[in-house]
């Protein structure tokens, strides 16, 4: 199977699946019931358009009889899918006991040290760094929502 058409419809799949549990999120008491289904709602449609948008690239390409990406997983690609999915766990489970500054510092930091190597570890610093602090600027100040 081809590299676009496979991501296209593992998207199709998980922007359904996550549209779907989005509408089971329960209904605010105060203000517009919606309003917490919206963002999530809104991204898995999203989510949903591109995947679409992916696999009609990946049929137009067919049908014009241009090469296509075979979709090959290579022994570093299967190590960074696996360690990224490990630092996923590791996120979901720190994340309450140490709060989301140092858990987000240390799954950044993982998948940039992950992609680019320990000779970019200053930028990896500053983009880690950055990203956290931008992300909780957001959240904590202008949108007003607090972080654990």
């Amino acid at each position: 199977m081809h590299k676009d058409l496979t991501v296209g419809i593992a998207g199709v799949v998980i922007s359904l699946l996550y549209s779907v549990q989005a509408m089971q999120l329960p209904k605010a008491s105060i203000g517009n019931p919606w309003a917490p289904v919206l963002f999530p709602m809104g991204l898995g449609l999203v989510m949903l358009f591109v995947s679409v948008l992916l696999i009609l690239k990946d049929l137009r390409r067919r049908k014009e009889g241009a090469a296509t990406e075979a979709f090959g997983a290579s022994k570093l690609g299967l190590a960074m899918i696996a360690g990224t999915i490990v630092l996923g766990i590791v996120y979901a489970l720190i994340f309450e006991p140490v709060g989301f500054i140092p858990a987000t510092l240390i799954f950044m930091g993982g998948l940039l040290l992950m992609a680019g190597g320990w000779s970019g570890w200053r930028g990896t610093l500053v983009v880690g760094f950055g990203f956290t602090f931008i992300v909780w600027y957001v959240f904590e100040k202008v949108l007003r929502i607090m972080l654990p």
